[in-house]
């Protein structure tokens, strides 16, 4: 490939940006960069032309090279900063930047996301309670538009008044709510129509049996396979069907699931789980007790091989379901193998959370996860049989 079809040269010694052509460049475009442009006196020109570079994925290390030739306060004025921000990179990219600029350049940045209307996380952002000011003035407007209406909550979550005003538009505007649980599961020109649909009957049910408004959802944690809302009393867990097992024997051991279903919606599957809600602090939670759980498990011939802290949690109450009717979904309506084992779990019990990696001990597809205890708590378990069987 020819180089000069996307850049003109001044002279022999290298290239520059053609101010007149934004075309698509090839990869090895990339290395050209950092191998040869990266001199005192084309670093500018690079700059004044940060907004047609490709690859979004590697601007801070081109921020960082430049930074060699340009002085913090030319690297990053005002002009530069509002390129940056109409680019629309990553949310994390964002925060390394504006933690890394001076007290003026980061007020202009926060200015900049307002006057452009961006959808920048500001909860990233190491905010000053100066800089969370000039946010909050505009957060009547910020609401119009904001994509990530839970993360504004949780950067107010100690302003009580400015949460009041948040609360008061998303109970107003509940549907901007529901697009925000299912935008993870779609990308952005796909058609949403019935997964808005669905979605919100679900949630609309589960606000009426709490006896709660759109403001009370709240979301918890992102996972591999799916984000997860808590509304409450209860947690509803969305994702794309791309999970490891889907059926396993059901068993006493799991939060008991009120919905548990994949969704054929917008030509694309989409999980459901809806389950009451657990104390899910780790750091109550020890070795010891995951080992106890898992020998449970193991008794019942059910493998659990994605055993860690992050998947399990306390019961606030007894494990069953709690629904303003008497709902007794089946072990079929529930896409689960027949129920294994008697025993009740009671408030402050330990509880399998999320189920992913759960098997039939003679399945022969048993599939390991990552940084998980299986293998270390199945040498023990089975040593401890032997030990059984001899005495």
């Amino acid at each position: 490939m020819s180089i000069r079809k996307y850049f003109s040269s001044f002279d022999n010694s290298g290239v520059t940006y053609n101010l007149n052509e934004k075309l698509e460049v090839e990869n090895t475009v990339y290395e050209y960069l950092n191998e040869t442009l990266f001199k005192k006196r084309h670093a500018m020109d690079i700059l004044n032309n940060i907004d047609v570079y490709p690859y979004k994925d590697d601007i801070i290390s081109l921020l960082n090279n430049l930074s060699r030739y340009i002085k913090p306060n030319k690297l990053y004025e005002a002009s530069t900063l509002d390129k940056l921000i109409r680019m629309q990179l990553d949310n994390r990219k964002y925060a390394y930047i504006f933690n890394n600029l001076t007290r003026k350049q980061r007020r202009n940045f926060i200015q900049l996301c307002l006057i452009n209307k961006s959808n920048i996380r500001y909860d990233l952002l190491r905010l000053t309670k100066e800089e969370k000011n000039i946010i909050r003035s505009e957060v009547q407007d910020i609401l119009s538009y904001y994509k990530h209406l839970f993360y504004l909550k949780r950067l107010f979550k100690d302003d009580k008044e400015t949460l009041s005003k948040i609360g008061q538009y998303i109970n107003m505007n509940g549907d901007r709510i529901i697009d925000e649980m299912i935008s993870p599961l779609y990308n952005e020109d796909e058609d949403k129509i019935e997964g808005h649909k669905y979605i919100k009957m679900i949630v609309d049910d589960i606000l009426k049996n709490e006896k709660a408004n759109y403001n009370n959802v709240n979301k918890l944690k992102s996972g591999g396979f799916s984000c997860v809302y808590s509304i409450k009393d209860k947690v509803i867990k969305l994702g794309s069907n791309g999970r490891v097992t889907a059926s396993f024997p059901n068993n006493p051991y799991i939060i008991k699931p009120i919905l548990r279903k994949v969704f054929e919606l917008d030509g694309k599957e989409i999980f459901v789980e809806v389950t009451q809600k657990v104390d899910s602090n780790e750091s109550n939670i020890t070795k010891e007790d995951l080992y106890k759980l898992y020998t449970k498990l193991r008794n019942l011939k059910i493998r659990w091989t994605d055993v860690h802290t992050r998947n399990v949690g306390i019961l606030i109450k007894d494990n069953k379901i709690y629904w303003h009717n008497d709902l007794r979904p089946t072990d079929e309506s529930l896409g689960l193998q027949k129920y294994r084992g008697t025993e009740e779990l009671k408030a402050g019990d330990l509880v399998i959370l999320d189920a992913d990696f759960m098997y039939d001990e003679s399945d022969k597809k048993i599939k390991m996860a990552s940084k998980s205890y299986d293998r270390e708590f199945e040498i023990i378990y089975q040593k401890e049989r032997k030990l059984i069987k001899r005495s």
